[in-house]
């Protein structure tokens, strides 16, 4: 990976074969064919989910051995859906993003369980 601007498609670093692909205003994310979610890009608030505030420029593989079916990249946090239909959130939490309820404490850099389980319900994320 680089920070050299492209005017066309280049390859995402790192030979993963991903499924889909959610870009947010600060960084990217996917999952794989087999449920591994990954997240490149600037990680000032832990939205990459390895459990640091470090920018990566390849793809780093989310924290937690979950499985997930989607992933969504909002401006500075992420949430994905497990296989298993629970929602998981990382990021920024100033207000109130994680969906946990409380605005406690800093933002989580690796998956934290929303009060969610709803595997019909899709998740959509928008970065403004």
């Amino acid at each position: 990976g680089t920070d050299t601007s492209r005017t066309r498609p280049v390859p995402v670093a790192g030979g993963l074969t991903f499924a889909t692909v959610s870009a947010g205003a600060t960084h990217t994310c996917g999952v794989t064919t087999g449920g591994a979610a990954y997240c490149w890009g600037y990680n000032g608030t832990g939205q990459l989910g390895d459990g640091t505030t470090t920018l990566r420029q390849s793809p780093v593989p989310v924290h937690g051995g979950l499985t997930f079916t989607t992933v969504k990249s909002g401006a500075y946090f992420t949430c994905g859906m497990t296989t298993g239909g629970v929602a998981y959130c990382w990021g920024a939490n100033d207000t109130y993003e994680l969906g946990s309820g409380l605005k406690t404490g800093p933002e989580q850099c690796a998956p934290g369980s929303t009060p969610l389980s709803c595997s019909t319900l899709p998740i959509a994320v928008k970065a403004e």
